[in-house]
């Protein structure tokens, strides 16, 4: 049998070559299901503005809903790991995005900034953008996701150091009146219910809401093998969440309301927590609240205005030698924008606006911890996309901005883009920009006894990022693009053990430097529709340490077939290659381990015109693989832990079944 590893390597060099021959021409009979007519999409994050990919000053990436829905992903997390040269981890407690190979273990994807209809959802402590089943959001509500690569602080200040992601969420009329109920393996249960209209008058409303509980499964730790010690961890895997969201558009106003409630366990034995006790469990409960006009002052300048308030809760169950210690937080602020753009001076389009966001409170809390640091920051911002001559375009932006948070922080942060139409069908990209991140409240202030020490010295992460980037499109239903990045980050904030007290501490530890190169092709081959990613790439401290967690490899394979009977699979295939583990240290190599492939299927039918069913198998070789933890589970149990814990073990094969009916 030919290795996963070479024959998914193989489909994708199969796939590049495939997408530009007769065979691939030969099929273009109307739309396909896959590609989803993405030449005319729009996108609106890369720029603050509505522009197709192949305009944005970046190499931007769309998942659709269709995709979404045929793929049977239920977190933003799987969707997004579908895309070249993004890699999700899961810890059992909260999923983490590496972002071209950089995805520091327990960091809380804090150097993506997530947006919702262009709402920030990273909190004010954590900086935490939440990926997995921590997002607010069902997936059934998402028109589609925008991923938008590189330094995106010119347009949106700090935590876009890496990447920016849109989340762009249905409208009622495109949704309609739905029930939806799920069962899966470990107790799994699901139950969503949602009503979406649109009146003569234009008013477009939408209300959902989804219950989902899961008593998860019992995981066995090999790290705690010593003799008389249990390495068993039952009935902690546990999780409940609850979602309601609702939403309003009528011409250029728009405004929603997200509420989120989620309950997890805690299997594992993190930060020396008891591994088979019950009562380890951490709570998050969300609010975004959201409101925003577009308006068309002429036919060459429009004005944008938003306004947002947000609410974050965390608690925390932590069991010592079976007793409580309670951990927590509290993030409110609130905050806004206004911007105009204008085409009215001949072979421009200028955009200019100002942003503000004040935390009132950053609320952290612990037995050995009460502290309070509100923020506050302002921005103020320009792009200019400029035709130069024919088929050329430079996109020059700046923005300034200052975050109070007890130290001050001014920031310049500049991107340069060269976009040339290279032919009919072809783009070519060069880009260059800087980004920010200032220490966040949980990097600056916290502290636990016998676990973590506060560091307020921290100082801010900066990065440079340079990119030259090709999109070829073969008439329409296929596509070939193509990545050459490098990015330096200067400064780098990660948690360490403290050599003089062995405890968890936040350090400034110094440059990293990441190199890549990505591939990615969509076509469709006869009736099949087919998108292969490939990344190589490295994240080297400028010790020359491998950063941990850091694929040398990436592939990604995503397929959508039609079966008889009027059925449709969707098909995915993640092949991630090797990578070391936290040492501790971020200028210390860890133990290199191997890479792994797993696959995912989904099948889905019709039962009748209004019923829908989908069957979903997770790990369908039924694959055991871990993803790398980060050093707070390398507590060293005295006489419990065998060695430390490097890698979480991840779920084996499972079922999972969904019925909607569409009213």
């Amino acid at each position: 049998m030919i290795p996963l590893r070479r024959s998914l390597r193989c489909l994708g060099l199969v796939l590049a070559s495939v997408a530009g021959s007769p065979w691939a021409e030969s099929g273009r009979q109307g739309a396909t299901p896959m590609l989803e007519d993405l030449l005319e999409m729009r996108v609106s994050s890369a720029a603050r503005r509505l522009q197709t990919p192949a305009e944005a000053p970046s190499m931007v990436k769309v998942i659709t809903a269709g995709e979404i829905h045929r793929l049977g992903w239920r977190t933003l997390g799987e969707a997004l790991a579908s895309l070249p040269g993004l890699h999700t981890s899961y810890d059992r407690s909260y999923t983490y995005l590496g972002v071209r190979g950089f995805g520091r273990p327990g960091d809380f994807t804090s150097r993506v900034l997530l947006l919702v209809d262009g709402q920030p959802i990273n909190d004010g402590i954590y900086d935490q953008a939440p990926i997995g089943s921590e997002f607010p959001v069902d997936m059934s509500l998402v028109e589609r996701i925008e991923f938008v690569p590189g330094a995106g602080s010119v347009m949106y200040g700090g935590n876009a150091l890496l990447a920016v992601i849109n989340v762009v969420t249905r409208s009622g009329a495109g949704l309609g009146k739905r029930l939806q109920v799920g069962v899966g393996q470990g107790g799994a249960s699901s139950l969503g219910v949602s009503a979406g209209w649109r009146d003569d008058a234009g008013n477009d409303g939408l209300l959902a809401a989804t219950r989902e509980r899961s008593r998860g499964h019992d995981l066995y730790f090999e790290s705690y093998q010593a003799a008389g010690a249990n390495a068993w961890s039952r009935g902690l895997d546990h999780e409940a969440n609850d979602r309601f969201f609702a939403q309003f558009r009528r011409g250029g106003f728009a405004a929603s309301l997200i509420l989120h409630d989620r309950t997890k366990g805690l299997p594992g034995g993190s930060f020396g927590i008891d591994l088979n006790t019950p009562g380890s469990r951490v709570r998050d409960r969300r609010m975004h609240a959201h409101a925003s006009y577009d308006h068309q002052i002429s036919t060459a300048t429009g004005v944008h205005g938003q306004a947002y308030a947000m609410e974050v809760l965390y608690n925390g169950e932590w069991m010592y030698s079976a007793v409580s210690q309670p951990d927590g937080m509290v993030a409110r602020g609130f905050g806004g924008e206004a911007s105009v753009t204008t085409t009215a001076l001949s072979g421009h389009t200028l955009l200019a606006g100002i942003s503000l966001r004040r935390d009132t409170e950053r609320r952290q809390f612990s037995a050995s911890l009460n502290s309070n640091t509100p923020r506050s920051a302002i921005g103020i911002f320009v792009q200019d996309d400029i035709a130069l001559v024919d088929r050329v375009i430079l996109s020059a932006g700046l923005r300034y901005d200052e975050v109070r948070a007890g130290t001050n922080y001014q920031y310049l942060s500049p991107r340069l883009a060269l976009i040339m139409q290279a032919g009919p069908n072809t783009v070519v990209k060069a880009i260059s920009g800087t980004a920010f991140r200032p220490p966040n409240a949980y990097e600056t202030d916290y502290a636990f006894t016998g676990t973590n020490i506060a560091n307020p010295a921290l100082r801010s992460e900066r990065n440079r990022t340079d990119e030259l980037g090709v999109v070829h499109e073969f008439g329409g239903d296929s596509s070939l693009s193509g990545s050459l990045y490098r990015t330096r980050i200067r400064d780098l904030i990660s948690i360490e053990r403290d050599p003089t007290t062995n405890l968890q501490q936040h350090h400034n530890v110094g440059r990293v430097d990441a190199r890549g190169i990505e591939l990615e092709a969509s076509s469709r081959i006869g009736i099949v529709s087919v998108r292969g990613g490939l990344s190589w790439q490295r994240v080297r401290h400028e010790g020359g340490a491998d950063v941990a967690n850091t694929p040398a490899q990436l592939a990604k394979l995503v397929l959508d077939a039609p079966m008889p009977g009027g059925l449709r699979l969707g098909w995915e295939s993640h092949y991630v290659g090797t990578r070391t583990t936290d040492s501790g240290l971020v200028g210390t190599t860890g133990v290199r381990i191997g890479g792994y492939g797993v696959s995912h299927a989904t099948l889905t039918g019709n039962m009748g015109r209004d019923t829908e069913w989908q069957f979903r198998l997770h790990n369908v070789f039924d694959r055991a693989y871990g993803n790398v933890v980060g050093s707070e589970y390398n507590t060293n149990f005295p006489g419990v832990q065998q060695s430390p814990m490097t890698q979480m073990p991840q779920d084996r094969r499972r079922v999972s079944a969904t019925l909607r009916w569409t009213f």
